[in-house]
């Protein structure tokens, strides 16, 4: 597409995991049960925390978009990797300052919160403390391959009453708490239906919408240790919330778990919150659904809708195992960081929007633009 034509851009970034801070580095503190952790739940690797090299790596490129293109910031959840006040405080100061917390890093966007939404890893109370390590990790392991097993079939919920009998309920109360006080403040604004936005040398606007797709997950639950998205509420507050999508209106859904992703265990929608979703994009003529918490890229094309799911962005690239993993390889590679620009473009009497992913080189200190483009018609004139 020619820059000449380009209407806005947006920079979209998701999964920092901003973790525990040494006060004098600003870099990511592990418990040692971590190491524990990330071997036997790799699905979980959130935990790991963030990485200073990578955040500085994220400013400039951020300030060189922003400055050249007038970007602005788009964040898909998962601000913390464990919820506790302590790195809810951190992240906002990095999104919204340079502090010296974060040796005067940081990318300096007040207004993160008005294209900015939470991620399940938000919801933790962010206290980890009910056992020693070692008793803590043969717990949660005995509880995740119970809960795996009985994900297999709805008529299997009955045994997990029986099941929370077992001692370790006391684990889970600490494990798993509700948010935090600053974070549940900034969780009750959901489900958002910003205000039009003019796209700019146009008679168009765009409408962000927000949900917070962890919102119907209580805090001892299996769906929340499987890290699944249940949001029908959220979905029909919403609704309730908009009217028909006006004829020169682009809609754009921003939401933490994926739609394009299905695994059948862990990660994934519920099947009710996935089926309300389609609903609602359909009925209420979302074009745009922008994701996050899966860790890897994925640019979803379907009819006249795109799902452009950005990975984590921040976080630290290795961690260090206890044990061989299961093909017997000592691998501590977690998934690449990226973040996603989207631009919106006219071609013709059309508008275009465009979807560009920028990969971390560790090696070279730097973003740089990876892939194809994936580019969707979002308005056309009625015939």
């Amino acid at each position: 597409m020619n820059p000449v034509d380009c209407l806005a851009t947006f920079v979209h970034i998701s999964d920092l995991h901003i973790g525990d801070l040494d006060p004098e580095t600003g870099e990511a503190v592990h418990a040692p049960w971590l190491q524990e952790a990330w071997t036997e739940f790799p699905h979980f690797a959130g935990l790991a925390g963030h990485d200073l090299v990578v955040m500085r790596d994220l400013v400039e490129a951020w300030r060189k978009i922003r400055d050249g293109e007038k970007a602005r910031l788009i964040l898909t959840g998962d601000l913390t990797a464990y919820g506790s006040a302590e790195q809810y405080t951190a992240a906002v100061l990095f999104l919204t300052d340079a502090a010296e917390q974060w040796q005067l890093l940081g990318l300096e966007v007040k207004e993160w919160a008005e294209r900015g939404i939470a991620g399940n890893h938000d919801h933790w109370g962010g206290t980890f403390l009910g056992l020693g390590p070692n008793a803590f990790n043969e717990a949660m392991r005995k509880l995740y391959k119970q809960l795996e097993r009985m994900s297999a079939s709805a008529s299997k919920l009955s045994r997990f009453v029986g099941f929370l009998s077992v001692p370790f309920v006391g684990l889970l109360n600490q494990l798993l708490k509700r948010p935090t006080p600053a974070v549940a403040k900034w969780l009750r604004r959901f489900p958002v239906a910003r205000d039009p936005d003019p796209l700019p040398g146009t008679d168009l606007s765009l409408r962000w919408l927000a949900v917070d797709t962890d919102s119907g997950v209580s805090a001892l639950s299996p769906a929340r240790l499987l890290a699944r998205g249940s949001f029908c509420r959220q979905l029909d507050r919403l609704r309730a919330k908009l009217g028909p999508a006006a004829p020169r209106e682009i809609r754009v859904l921003l939401l933490h778990h994926s739609p394009a992703y299905a695994d059948t265990t862990h990660l994934r929608i519920d099947a009710p919150s996935r089926k309300a979703l389609a609903r609602f994009v359909a009925d209420c003529n979302v074009r745009v659904l922008l994701t996050g918490h899966i860790h890897k890229v994925a640019l979803d094309q379907q009819l006249n809708r795109l799902e452009s799911r950005c990975g984590t962005t921040t976080q630290v690239p290795r961690v260090t195992l206890t044990r061989p993993n299961d093909q017997g390889k000592w691998d501590g590679q977690l998934d690449l960081n990226t973040f996603l620009v989207h631009r919106l473009f006219r071609a013709g009497r059309t508008i275009v929007w465009e979807t560009k992913t920028h990969q971390h080189f560790m090696s070279e200190r730097c973003f740089k633009e990876t892939g194809a483009a994936s580019r969707l018609v979002v308005w056309e004139p009625s015939p």
